[in-house]
C-alpha cells in the first residue's frame, strides 16, 4: 500500500485523466499533473502536504466547497456524486489506498460510476497502478496465498515467468519454513486484529539463489469492508542483511580481542567517567571481578590521595584522543599500590559517548627512575663533599707558605691554584681521579716533600683508606698503602685533626710518647718529617692529606 507521498504521487501521475483527493475539511491531499492542467493552476510545491482548496486559483472551487458542506451535514455521506460539471466525487472511507487514516473524496473526470462496485473497482484500480509503478516488489495475494498479481520487477529479479507466477502459491518464492512463518504472521490480519505487519523473510529465485526481503503487509479495504486479499510490499534487504551479519561478525571479533587482549582495557562514559566494561586482563591487574568495576567512577580505583588529581585531569582532557597521562597511583583489591599511565580514544559504545582506555602498569619504570634519581642525588652529595675538600685543601696549602720563600711561594702557589680551579670548573666526573693525582704531584713537588697521601674515612667512622697517593721519583712503594686501617690506631694524630688543627712533625724527635704508632708509620716509610691537614665537612672530619719528607 502506498503510505508515503512519493508513492502516492507516482500512483496519481500514472492516471491519464485529472484526479484529485480532498479530505472532509476541503484540503487538497493529492493530485496529478493532468488535474493541475485541467484546473488551470501550476503545480504547488512538492513539500505542501495539504493545501486548502479555498486558496487555489480554481474557478470551480466554490461548487466543490458547497458539495463538501452539504455532505458534512449528513449522517451518511453520499457515496458518489457530481461535484461540478463533468467531475465526479467518489467517497473513499478510512483504510483507502491513499491515506488509510483519512476519509477522502476522489474527484475525477473519468465518468460517473453508478454502483458501489464501480467505486470499489476504482479503489482496486489504484492498487494495481501502485503495484505496477512501485520500485519495490509488490504482490496481491488471495486468502489461500495464491498470487493475484505480482509487479514486473518480481519477474526480472526472481527469474520466474509471468505464466509461472500467475495463480501460483506465494510459497514458490519462499523457503518452506519461511512460508509457514509468513502464514502465521498474517493470521491476525485475516482476523482483523491487526492492520499492518512487518517481517523479514528469506526468499529464493528460480535458479536457487536467495534474497532477504523486508515485507510490509496490509489487508486493503473497500467501502469500509476488508477485502479478501493481502497487499505485500517487499524490499530487497539482502545487502543490508549481509552488512548486519558482517557487522555482527566484526563485533564478535572485536569483542574477543577486547576480552582476551593482553593489555588491560576499560570502557568508560565520556560524561560521567563511570566504567561501562572491563576486560579480563584489567580484572587480573586490579584483582576485582567485572561486577566490581561496572558503574563505578574510575577515580575510585586511585589511591585516596590521588583521586582529586585524577578527576581534575580527566575534566581538562576531553578530547577525541589523549596521549600518555601523568603517572597515577592506583590501588588493588589487596590494598597494594602500583603506578599506571593511561591512553585513550573517543568512540561510541552502545549509543553513548565513551572512551576506550589502555591502562599500563609502569611501576617498574617509576621505581627505576626513583633509584636513578637517588644515585644522582648521591653523586651530587659526593661532588659537594669533593668541593668542600678542595676548599679545605686550598686553605691547608696556604699554611705551607711559611715553609718556603714567601714571595716565590705566593706566585707559584697562585699559579697552581688558578690552573687547578680552571681544570675543576668543568671537570668531568670520570676525570676526577686523574686530576687529583696530578694535583698531589704538583703540591708535593712544590712543597719539597717526597711523598703525599689523601686518606678518606669510611662511612662507618671506624676505618680509613688511602684514596690517592703520590711517591716521588726513585722511591719504593709505600708499605700497605692500599689497605684499610683502623682510625683508632693513631689517636694522637686523629685527635688534633678532629680539632681542625694541622699536625706538624718536623722530626721524629718532636713526637710525644703517646704517638708511638705514628712514629712507626714514619719509620717504615723512611720519613723523618710529616705534615697532616684535616678535611672537614659540616664540622665532621672526612679524612686528611699528609705529606712526608726525609
Amino acid at each position: 500500500m502506498p503510505d508515503n507521498k512519493s508513492t502516492e504521487s507516482s500512483l496519481l501521475e500514472a492516471l491519464p485523466y485529472p484526479v484529485a483527493l480532498l479530505d472532509e475539511e476541503g484540503r487538497l491531499r493529492g493530485f496529478n499533473q493532468a488535474f493541475c492542467t485541467w484546473a488551470g493552476f501550476p503545480s504547488p510545491a512538492p513539500d505542501q502536504a495539504a493545501i486548502p482548496l479555498a486558496e487555489l486559483p480554481f474557478e470551480e472551487k466554490a461548487q466543490w466547497l458547497d458539495f463538501l458542506r452539504k455532505n458534512a451535514t449528513k449522517s451518511q455521506p453520499t457515496k458518489s456524486g457530481e461535484i461540478s460539471p463533468g467531475v465526479f466525487a467518489h467517497w473513499l472511507p478510512k483504510g483507502n489506498a491513499f491515506y488509510p487514516a483519512l476519509s477522502l473524496w476522489m474527484c475525477s473526470r473519468m465518468g460517473h460510476p453508478q454502483a458501489s462496485k464501480e467505486a470499489e473497482y476504482i479503489d482496486e484500480r489504484f492498487y494495481r497502478l501502485a503495484v505496477e509503478h512501485s520500485s519495490n516488489f509488490i504482490f496481491l495475494l488471495n486468502r489461500d496465498y495464491s498470487l493475484l498479481f505480482a509487479s514486473p520487477s518480481v519477474e526480472q529479479v526472481f527469474g520466474y515467468s509471468s505464466q509461472k507466477l500467475k495463480g501460483a502459491s506465494f510459497k514458490l518464492l519462499l523457503r518452506e519454513a519461511e512460508f509457514e512463518r509468513f502464514k502465521a504472521a498474517c493470521a491476525p490480519l485475516w482476523a482483523q486484529k491487526k492492520q499492518h505487519l512487518s517481517i523479514e523473510l528469506q526468499a529464493q529465485e528460480d535458479k536457487g539463489g536467495t534474497y532477504w526481503l523486508a515485507l510490509s503487509v496490509v489487508r486493503p479495504q473497500a467501502q469500509a469492508e476488508p477485502l479478501d486479499l493481502l497487499m505485500v510490499s517487499a524490499r530487497d534487504v539482502s545487502l543490508q542483511k549481509k552488512y548486519e551479519i558482517d557487522l555482527t561478525l566484526q563485533r564478535n571479533h572485536y569483542q574477543y580481542l577486547f576480552d582476551h587482549n593482553p593489555s588491560p582495557l576499560l570502557i568508560i562514559s565520556q560524561e560521567s567517567c563511570t566504567i561501562l566494561k572491563v576486560n579480563q586482563t584489567a580484572q587480573y591487574l586490579y584483582g576485582y571481578p567485572s561486577a566490581n568495576f561496572v558503574g563505578k567512577h574510575l577515580a575510585s580505583f586511585c589511591s585516596p590521595p590521588e583521586q582529586a588529581r585524577f578527576v581534575a585531569w580527566m575534566k581538562e582532557d576531553k578530547r577525541e584522543f589523549f596521549a600518555i597521562s601523568p603517572d597515577f597511583i592506583h590501588q588493588r583489591q589487596d590494598q597494594s599500590l602500583f603506578y599506571v599511565n593511561i591512553r585513550g580514544h573517543y568512540f561510541e559504545y552502545e549509543g553513548q559517548p565513551a572512551y576506550l582506555l589502555l591502562i599500563t602498569d609502569v611501576t617498574q619504570r617509576v621505581k627505576a627512575a626513583q633509584r636513578i634519581q637517588k644515585l644522582l642525588d648521591n653523586e651530587q652529595s659526593i661532588n659537594e663533599e669533593l668541593r668542600a675538600s678542595e676548599e679545605m685543601l686550598r686553605q691547608s696549602l696556604e699554611e705551607l707558605k711559611t715553609l718556603h720563600d714567601q714571595r716565590k711561594y705566593d706566585a707559584d702557589f697562585k699559579s697552581i691554584l688558578l690552573e687547578t680551579f680552571v681544570r675543576f670548573i668543568n671537570l668531568d666526573y670520570a676525570e676526577l681521579d686523574q686530576q687529583i693525582d696530578e694535583l698531589l704531584i704538583r703540591i708535593t713537588e712544590f712543597s719539597g716533600f717526597d711523598r703525599a697521601r689523601l686518606i678518606l674515612f669510611h662511612q662507618d667512622g671506624v676505618q680509613a683508606f688511602v684514596k690517592y697517593e703520590y711517591a716521588g721519583p726513585h722511591l719504593p712503594p709505600s708499605h700497605s698503602s692500599t689497605q684499610n686501617f683502623l682510625i683508632a690506631q693513631f689517636p694522637w694524630w686523629i685527635q688534633q685533626l678532629r680539632q681542625n688543627e694541622v699536625v706538624a712533625v718536623p722530626s721524629l724527635d718532636d713526637l710525644p710518647p703517646e704517638a708511638e704508632n705514628e712514629r712507626h708509620v714514619l719509620e717504615i716509610n723512611n720519613s723523618q718529617s710529616a705534615y697532616a691537614f684535616p678535611m672537614l665537612y659540616q664540622q665532621k672530619l672526612m679524612g686528611y692529606i699528609v705529606f712526608f719528607g726525609r
